[in-house]
């Protein structure tokens, strides 16, 4: 039979491992590849040691075995191969195998099987164990472009075979491989001369198929890869492509073709559903909420842009894909060629940035980046987010992280058992326990001991229902001082209302505790001292007086005796002494009285113009010897009101006096008006000097006990320094008030404040 030389093998380099005991077939199986154009690099074996070494040391295309061998068979030699070198095609070569071990050896994984007596098939069979080689790693090319699109889909699990077949040119077939009963179900001898190649095509495109494949006969075409759909034995469809060309006898006339075909069933899914995965990306990627650009990494160039980026930037998705990403950063070309550089070497994903938009504004952005693959060409896939407020929050919580780091205060977190999760540098200086000690534990470990446990109790109800907690806790420290803190202690919620964590502040107050124990003992002591001193002057006030009265009486008696002018005038100097001396006692029992609080109200009805009256005949020879002015506008003569007039009287009294005594010449005026306050009624009364005034450094001191303007032993006018305290003071027993408004030299104007209830008869 004369047959066309095939130049499709033509300068095909063949890396090739020979196990063969007869020299002499090695030679034909080089021979008949040689004369196909192979390249060939030979490795020839013929023992099983040599075999194993020869696959562990080197690296082949393609390993031919002779069936029987020294010692062992070609399921041996393959059992060697699916250990070694499961990639590597092999094919049987042997001059006798039946079927069944021929078919047993395929499905033990050989590639194929070729009869000595028939050596035109070997090169066809390599090419095709070849082309399997290389669509396994196309199919495998396939998978990771579809894991790379992020779509999930179902993967093509098995390789396929390829079925070799012969047909005449009636289309009956005339030789089938086993593999066609795993292509097709169907063993060969159930096919051969019984079967048409149409005859496995789907009802659906049977005879369009069949159509195409005699018009190729007859213009005795070679074709390649005609992907046609033919049912399985089971029923089940399978996607097979074809490929052959034609035989011819010895005249050169067509008497049948022959050919492979392929199982693409698994290719074909792959592909459909890398075309369905692919139209779902870009529905996701241009109707997705989120920023997204397809970005060239060689150049920079934003090759699509979805609806959320343009409305993002400003610009118009058609502007976006003529931008280089340049035009959106605040880098340098150099910055942004390394970041591109780390994106597509996978070495980073994650980047922020400063966006510019198209209102030349800019934005803070994080950017995630993958890499994609579009017509075999690597992109960079970017989403978009704006962390402006993002950052924002950082910088708020980089501010509390600071002020927390560095507050005065010691502040701890623990979970929702308790356990201590995070605590401030403070805390570490108030307890003496570093982070590293007390992460993890409960803060039991600071509980001093000197505090119930019914306080603990308290305090954890009270948090454990959501509600905050104060209070002073006695803790110890490590070295086992024991501290008072002031404690906030807050429950954490979720948005389900579930407390997550406590956070509890705490400030150390021992020192102001003790500071406030000190003063609390001085203040008691103070107020012994205060009582011991008001005790002291009531007792020697009374004592003193009863003999001072017993003077005067005296005195007077002996005035009234003796006709001495001189005598006379050294008593009347007893007199006004004593008088002196008698109204200091008075003064000294009035306040002493009031710190005890032994002064009786007497509550009735008064009227201000009696008292003003009384005061007016009391004073009037002291006014006319100094020769002074009196003016009294009693607005409200008639006026009758509740207060006690005894107490009233002497604080006018007072005032009057103190008018009297510091004013040498002008005018002493008293006026007096009702005002109303919210409802109540308000007597004022103002007594008015032209005296000596008070400088405004000592108008805070003249209501203090024994204080006077002008103090010391040189002072220009006697007294005791308590009318004004004793007045103050009875004023705050009546629910009055009383201010001064003074200036040096000019004279005082004190002003009394008296709520009053008016008496109607």
């Amino acid at each position: 039979m004369i047959m066309e030389k095939n130049n499709s093998f033509m300068n095909t380099e063949l890396r090739l491992l020979i196990l063969e005991d007869s020299l002499h077939d090695k030679e034909l199986i080089i021979e008949q590849l040689l004369e196909s154009r192979f390249k060939l690099d030979v490795t020839h074996v013929d023992r099983e040691k040599t075999f194993t070494e020869a696959l562990r040391n080197y690296k082949y295309d393609l390993i031919i075995s002779d069936f029987k061998l020294p010692g062992f068979t070609a399921f041996g030699a393959l059992a060697i191969c699916k250990i070694i070198c499961p990639e590597v095609p092999f094919i049987c070569v042997s001059g006798s195998i039946g079927e069944e071990t021929a078919i047993e050896l395929l499905k033990e994984g050989a590639f194929d099987y070729i009869l000595k007596d028939r050596p035109e098939r070997l090169p066809h069979a390599i090419k095709r164990a070849l082309n399997e080689v290389k669509e396994n790693a196309a199919l495998q090319k396939t998978e990771r472009e579809l894991l790379e699109s992020e779509i999930r889909f179902r993967q093509v699990a098995e390789t396929a075979q390829e079925w070799i077949w012969e047909v005449d040119t009636e289309g009956m077939y005339t030789y089938s491989s086993p593999v066609i009963e795993i292509l097709l179900g169907y063993k060969p001898d159930e096919v051969v001369g019984k079967m048409h190649f149409y005859d496995f095509f789907a009802p659906d495109v049977k005879e369009s198929l069949r159509k195409m494949a005699f018009e190729a006969f007859n213009e005795r075409k070679l074709f390649r890869n005609f992907e046609n759909k033919n049912i399985h034995k089971n029923g089940k469809s399978v996607i097979l492509s074809t490929s052959g060309s034609p035989i011819f006898d010895n005249n050169g006339n067509v008497k049948g073709y022959r050919g492979v075909d392929e199982d693409i069933t698994d290719r074909k899914k792959s592909e459909d559903a890398l075309k369905q995965s692919e139209e779902k990306f870009r529905n996701l990627f241009y109707n997705h909420s989120a920023v997204k650009l397809i970005i060239d990494p060689d150049t920079g160039k934003i090759i699509e842009a979805n609806e959320a980026a343009a409305s993002f930037y400003g610009w118009q998705i058609e502007k976006l894909q003529n931008m280089n990403v340049s035009q959106l950063n605040d880098l340098t070309t150099e910055e942004i060629r390394i970041v591109m550089d780390k994106a597509r070497t996978l070495k980073k994903n994650h980047f922020e940035f400063r966006h510019r938009k198209a209102d030349n504004s800019f934005v803070d952005v994080e950017v995630f980046s993958s890499i994609i693959k579009i017509s075999n060409k690597e992109y960079l896939h970017s989403i978009v987010h704006d962390i402006s407020e993002k950052k924002k929050v950082e910088e708020r919580l980089k501010l509390l992280n600071r002020a927390v780091d560095s507050s005065n205060v010691a502040i701890k977190i623990t979970d929702a058992n308790g356990h201590i999760i995070y605590t401030n540098p403070f805390f570490s200086q108030l307890s003496g326990y570093s982070a590293e000690e007390v992460i993890g534990k409960n803060p039991r470990f600071l509980k001093s001991g000197t505090q119930a446990n019914s306080f603990y109790k308290e305090l954890w109800e009270t948090i454990l229902s959501g509600k905050d907690w104060t209070g002073e806790i006695q803790n110890k420290r490590k070295n086992g001082e024991l501290c008072w803190e002031r404690s906030s202690i807050s429950p954490i919620v979720n948005n389900d209302g579930i407390i997550t964590n406590f956070v509890a502040i705490n400030e150390d107050i021992t020192e102001k505790k003790k500071m406030i124990e000190d003063l609390t003992d001085a203040k008691e002591k103070a107020e012994e001292m205060n009582r011991v001193k008001s005790f002291f002057f009531a007792n020697m006030s009374h004592e003193l007086r009863t003999p001072f009265v017993g003077i005067m009486g005296y005195t007077e008696f002996l005035f009234n005796e003796i006709e001495d002018k001189d005598h006379k005038e050294m008593l009347n100097g007893i007199m006004s002494a004593s008088r002196r001396m008698l109204s200091t006692l008075d003064n000294i029992l009035n306040l002493t009285k009031i710190e005890f609080d032994r002064l009786e109200l007497n509550l009735k009805p008064t009227k201000l113009k009696d008292i003003l009256d009384r005061l007016v005949n009391e004073y009037q020879i002291q006014i006319a010897i100094k020769g002074l002015k009196l003016n009294i506008n009693n607005s409200n003569e008639e006026l009758i009101f509740y207060t006690d007039e005894s107490i009233l009287t002497e604080i006018i009294s007072n005032l009057f006096s103190n008018a009297i005594k510091y004013t040498e010449k002008g005018t002493i005026e008293i006026y007096s008006i009702i005002e109303t306050e919210e409802e109540n009624k308000v007597l004022v009364i103002e007594i008015l000097d032209t005296g000596i005034g008070i400088p405004l450094d000592k108008q805070s001191m003249i209501f203090d006990e024994f204080r006077q303007v002008s103090e010391g032993i040189a002072r220009n006018f006697q007294g005791s320094g308590l009318g004004l305290t004793i007045v103050k003071r009875e004023l705050n027993q009546i629910g009055g008030t009383i201010s001064v408004n003074s200036v040096e030299g000019k004279g005082s104007t004190f002003t009394i404040r008296l709520p009053i209830e008016i008496y109607e008869e």
